[in-house]
């Protein structure tokens, strides 16, 4: 699967560049123009956009038995921080990692001119662009020895904060529940303000039937007539109705 690089702009390779790296040597360690020729590119990649291609979901596989047929080409490395290696001049702005990404398959990744402010850690989930480089043997501890594939790249970002950029779904609970609470709550308050009314005892004090005809023409409602059955229409009429006694 190929996108349009939108992240980062990438210059592209040079003659001279494409040159060094043709005479990669697969299998042996990074000490050789062709690595060279991809930090000097790294370093110039600057924010913005550009059109030239990167390939999503590499095979890895692929690229270690055949890696002259796609040396230089741009991939994505999506994967989890295993182990970093500030390395020594004239690399000093260059950073080594082991990524293992999410086939369980490890991966080499030197990070050009890594902005240290963005404080990656081991364990940390990531996503970088680079460029492929070449196939690196490497003896292990359990003394076999082990091919993986190398790239070079720059910027990279945490995988969270990326994530974060598209919008999940919401989730409908998120808005039901508060309302189910709101409308739970004025029920409850209706409940007891009908049980107080109910409890009430009507005043016949100083007020004749006459009186009693004449309030209800001028309020338009007797006290003990029904509350409406909207709990914040019950309270403001239970308020009324105290005001007016």
């Amino acid at each position: 699967m190929l996108v349009l690089w939108m992240l980062g702009a990438v210059g592209a390779l040079s003659p001279a560049q494409r040159e060094q790296l043709a005479e990669a040597k697969d299998g042996a360690d990074r000490h050789e123009a062709a690595f060279d020729a991809l930090v000097v590119n790294a370093r110039g990649w600057r924010i913005g956009e550009t059109s030239e291609e990167i390939r999503l979901n590499p095979n890895w596989e692929k690229l270690v038995n055949e890696p002259a047929a796609s040396r230089g080409e741009l991939f994505r490395v999506v994967g989890v921080i295993q182990q970093q290696t500030v390395l020594d001049p004239p690399h000093g702005d260059v950073t080594e990692w082991f990524v293992r990404d999410d086939a369980d398959t490890p991966v080499i990744v030197y990070v050009v001119g890594l902005d240290l402010k963005q404080k990656f850690h081991d364990g940390q989930r990531i996503q970088i662009d680079a460029r492929f480089y070449k196939r690196m043997d490497w003896l292990a501890r359990d003394g076999q020895l082990h091919r993986y594939p190398a790239l070079v790249g720059a910027q990279p970002r945490h995988q969270m904060a990326i994530e974060s950029r598209t919008p999940a779904t919401q989730d409908p609970w998120s808005v039901v529940t508060p309302i189910a609470g709101l409308v739970g709550a004025l029920s409850v308050a209706f409940f007891i303000i009908r049980i107080m009314v109910k409890r009430r005892k009507p005043s016949t004090t100083g007020r004749s039937q006459h009186g009693h005809q004449f309030g209800r023409m001028a309020e338009g409602v007797d006290e003990n007539d029904p509350l409406p059955d909207d709990p914040a229409a019950a309270l403001a009429e239970l308020k009324r109705r105290a005001d007016a006694n």
